[in-house]
């Protein structure tokens, strides 16, 4: 039978496809004899053609869909965490979440804890609130943990506690205004005579394992540690250049030009002609500072902080208290001066951020406390806080 081209391209297919089967076939059923004739086989003359290397096509592999992880985000403190916080006691430590007050927040009247008597030291009035009463950044503060400060450093961490309004005063009784007498008094009225001449605050309860009974200020714990200065002793005193440079200050200058005049019409004794009887040297303002270092022992900064000190300053008739700080960097270079009439003591001194300009925590006699920053070119203190005096009913002079 006579075979056409295109069976014969057929045939010949068949019977190469043939041998290939068949070697598939030993292949597999005889695997181990292969290997043994093929470590006992000469080696292949480099002279004999070798076949061309087969490439093979890699196997695509499927890809799948993944869908990307969650970004968890970082808890940090929240925009309302209490960077500075003023310290009270009144029957325990209380941090300040208000200065101001609306007296809508109360939901009873004022009640103290023990009878008050004559003495007002040490016996305050309190009112409970209604939480949604309150701001938010007092309502948020709730439940939050606190460090507690001193002048010397960290002295607790607390939880904030369920806030309530404080009223304090000091003195004795007799000098409070419409202050009623003790046979009309009740415990009821006698709370709320105290209350109505009181300094009266929103503050919470401190809850700690530790004693927090001498702080001083405190901090949302969440927040950067911050740097505490420390005073130095009454030897180590400031540096003659301190001084100078305060000196040079054109507001201390001109306070001593005021104290000049203050000296010779109040202080100078006069005889009946009105000529001084006795000449009193007034010497510059600035030779009436007492100087105090406070040390910043973990960066090296220091603070310089200058108080007017004698019976002619502050009190009963005399000049007005008189303060002023000079900064010095690591290296011991003063870098600013200021002065100002803030204050007549510093409580403590840290620096929050933490940028080299510390906050002077001070009080005045019979006046506010106050939380001051240095400026940045160093000329004038900023007021960042202020707690207001707890009245006094007496007489000071």
């Amino acid at each position: 039978m006579r075979l056409t081209p295109a069976r014969q391209v057929f045939v010949l297919a068949a019977a190469a496809a043939v041998p290939v089967t068949v070697g598939i076939h030993m292949h597999l059923e005889h695997l181990e004899v292969a290997r043994a004739c093929a470590l006992e086989a000469p080696s292949v003359s480099e002279s004999v053609p070798q076949p061309a290397a087969i490439s093979l096509l890699p196997v695509p592999t499927p890809v799948v869909a993944v869908a990307p992880a969650p970004v968890v985000a970082v808890a940090g403190p929240p925009a309302s965490a209490l960077e500075f916080a003023h310290v009270i006691h009144a029957e325990g430590a209380l941090v300040v979440l208000a200065t101001t007050v609306d007296p809508s927040w109360a939901v009873d009247p004022p009640h103290t804890h023990r009878p008050r008597g004559n003495d007002l030291d040490d016996v305050p009035a309190f009112r409970n609130v209604a939480l949604e009463r309150l701001p938010e950044a007092a309502r948020v503060a709730i439940g939050r943990s606190m460090t507690v400060w001193s002048p010397t450093g960290h002295v607790c961490t607390a939880t904030v506690g369920r806030p309530v309004l404080v009223g304090e005063a000091w003195g004795a009784r007799e000098y409070l205004e419409g202050a009623e007498d003790d046979a009309a008094r009740t415990p009821t009225s006698d709370a709320e005579e105290l209350w109505q001449n009181s300094r009266v605050v929103l503050a919470a309860p401190l809850a700690s394992s530790e004693d927090c009974s001498l702080g001083l200020w405190a901090r949302d714990a969440e927040l950067s540690t911050p740097r505490i200065y420390l005073a130095q002793s009454d030897d180590d005193l400031p540096s003659p250049v301190a001084r100078r440079l305060l000196q040079r200050d054109p507001a201390v200058r001109k306070a001593a030009r005021e104290f000049d005049t203050f000296a010779r019409e109040t202080l100078m004794p006069q005889d009946d002609e009105g000529a001084d009887a006795d000449a009193f040297t007034t010497r510059r303002l600035v030779d009436r500072f007492v100087g105090r270092r406070w040390i910043d022992p973990s960066a090296g900064g220091e603070l310089d902080i200058f108080v007017t000190e004698g019976d002619e300053f502050g009190g009963c008739g005399g000049f007005g208290p008189s303060w002023g700080a000079v900064s010095i960097d690591r290296e011991g270079t003063p870098f600013a001066a200021a002065y100002d009439e803030l204050g007549d003591s510093a409580l403590a001194v840290f620096d929050l951020e933490g940028d080299g300009r510390p906050e002077v925590l001070t009080e005045q006699w019979l006046g506010p406390t106050q939380l001051l920053g240095l400026s940045e070119d160093g000329e004038t203190f900023a007021r960042r806080s202020e707690l207001a005096p707890v009245p006094f009913w007496g007489c000071p002079c």
